[in-house]
Formats: C-alpha cells, sequence, structure tokens
C-alpha cells in the first residue's frame, strides 16, 4: 500500500537526472613490436589518444595499445598490453582476442604503410588510421578469403554493446602493387568462427589521398549493436573484401578496377556499452506504478 508514495518520490530524483553516460573502451591496433620492414622508418609508435566515433565524453581519451610481440609476420593471435582501461583510464574487465580462423587460410600481421588512410588532412587520426592489424588471405588476385575470428570477454550477460570496427590500410595501387587495397569486412557471428547474425558490413575509401580528416561510418569504420551471451561475450569475423564472396561490390576497387583484395586491415575498434535512456527507465517505473494503482482498487 505504501509504494505509491516512495514511487511518487523517487519519479522527480529521475525526472531531474542526465542522461547517464555510457562506458566505452578503445583498442588501437599498432605496429608489432620487432621484425618489422618498416622498423626505424615510415613508422607510428604512438598509441592514440583522443575521440574516435563513439559518443563519449571529451576527456575520455584513452586507448588500449594492441601489438603483437613475434618477430615473425605469420601469427596465431594478436597480444593485448595489460592492463586494459576504459577511456576515462578505469580499470574494466572488457578484453578482446583476435586469432587465425584454423580453417582458413589467413595469417595475421602489424603493418605500418605510407599508403595509409587519414595521415593527411588534418592528421588528427594519424595514430589511429596509419598502423593496423593486417589478414592476409595468402595468394595474389586469387578472390581468396582469409578469415580472423575475434571474441570480447568480460562482458555483462545479457547486455547490449555498440561495436565500432576500424578498418582502412593501404590504399590500393600503392607502390605498384595492385593488390594492396586493405578496406575490410566484419560480422557478428553466434560463436566463435560460427554463423553471421545479420548482415555483415564493409568498410570503403573517402576518395581523398592520405584521408579527409573525418571519421565516417561505412569509409573509416561500420557500427554493429550485439548482445553479450550467457558467458558474457561477443564474437565476430573479420576478412579481407572479395566482390563475389562475401560482399556482392567492392566498396573500394584497385587501381586496375578489381574488387578483390588479399588483404584486409583492423585499425582499432571501440565497444560501447548501451544505456537505457532515462525515459525508458520512467516509463517502467510508470507501468509498475499504474499496475500497482490497479490490484489496489
Amino acid at each position: 500500500m505504501k509504494l505509491l508514495p516512495l514511487l511518487s518520490c523517487t519519479l522527480p530524483v529521475l525526472l531531474l537526472s542526465g542522461p547517464a553516460m555510457a562506458a566505452v573502451v578503445n583498442f588501437d591496433f599498432n605496429r608489432r613490436l620487432t621484425g618489422s620492414p618498416d622498423n626505424t622508418t615510415n613508422v607510428i609508435p604512438e598509441t592514440y589518444v583522443g575521440l574516435g566515433a563513439a559518443p563519449d565524453s571529451a576527456a575520455d581519451t584513452h586507448w588500449n595499445s594492441v601489438r603483437r610481440s613475434s618477430s615473425s609476420f605469420v601469427s596465431s593471435g594478436a597480444a593485448i598490453n595489460s592492463p586494459i582501461l576504459d577511456s576515462a583510464g578505469l580499470s574494466t574487465s572488457i578484453n578482446v582476442q583476435i586469432d587465425t580462423d584454423i580453417v582458413g587460410t589467413a595469417a595475421i600481421g602489424h603493418e605500418r604503410s605510407v599508403g595509409a588512410q587519414e595521415l593527411g588532412a588534418s592528421g588528427a587520426y594519424t595514430n589511429l588510421m596509419g598502423d593496423f592489424l593486417q589478414v592476409d588471405a595468402n595468394g595474389t588476385d586469387t578472390g581468396a578469403v582469409g578469415t580472423a575470428v575475434g571474441t570480447f570477454s568480460g562482458l555483462t550477460i545479457g547486455g547490449l554493446y555498440d561495436i565500432y570496427f576500424y578498418g582502412q590500410g593501404e590504399l590500393y595501387g600503392a607502390a605498384g602493387n595492385s593488390n594492396s587495397g586493405q578496406n575490410s569486412f566484419f560480422a557478428i557471428t553466434n560463436g566463435s568462427n560460427g554463423s553471421i547474425i545479420g548482415t555483415g558490413k564493409q568498410t570503403g575509401w573517402d576518395g581523398t589521398s592520405g584521408g579527409n580528416g573525418s571519421l565516417t561510418e561505412g569509409i573509416e569504420y561500420v557500427k554493429f549493436t550485439a548482445t553479450a551471451d550467457s558467458a558474457g561475450k561477443i564474437y565476430f569475423i573479420w576478412q579481407n573484401v572479395v566482390a563475389g564472396q562475401n560482399v556482392v561490390t567492392d566498396a573500394a576497387l584497385d587501381s586496375g578496377g578489381n574488387g578483390s583484395s588479399d588483404y584486409g586491415a583492423l585499425n582499432g575498434i571501440q565497444i560501447v556499452s548501451v544505456v537505457p535512456e532515462p525515459s525508458a527507465a520512467l516509463l517502467g517505473l510508470l507501468g509498475m506504478a499504474g499496475l500497482f494503482r490497479r490490484r489496489r482498487r
């Protein structure tokens, strides 16, 4: 009988509250630590600091550095520098692990290219977009698809998350290499190397040499919304773009007009916990109030 007065006291407080900020965790994929052909020249060793495409507080600019320590170009995984922090610099349980598909022909390496995107214009995103993790289908314009599988862990069970994948590497045709285009295909799956949930998406090109100084969905990055499973995990795949196989039409043709590349890039990832708007919480409380009122009558 005393629930209505309690709700009436609670509602004004919620009405006056501003929207809650979602937790953002950022990962910047940097060049490998040793053994790089570009170990002493044309490298960007710094981890990006700043805002990405995901909405965040202006002061929350921390990105976690993701590097591979092996000197070998081919790797079975990507190492995460620890401890992992959210964008505000606070400790978080969220992690990401990327491995090559044991069924496919992909190899994983870290690269830095003078032909990478967003190195020109304002240069604001140089440290984010200038270096990247690279998937290699181990072929030369053969149309093969290389698949890397990834897992987010440490998530809230049943929690909803927005995920931003950044995927731009070297410009097609750079340095005379007609298969060097590195836009990428991403998709959320129902398990490690599982079936695609919904529709996959590919990144593209902004048409400006060196980049246009902005982050645009469908160009520098693609965005998904996914729910963590009963183990607090979300799974995804990452592939090179091959027209007629994982996409209908490539969003970035090479210098010869071909619609496929043996390489795909992954510059960074942002994962954001989706927080219900205060209005949604209010609607829920109002519905409860109406239910109690009906029962009281």
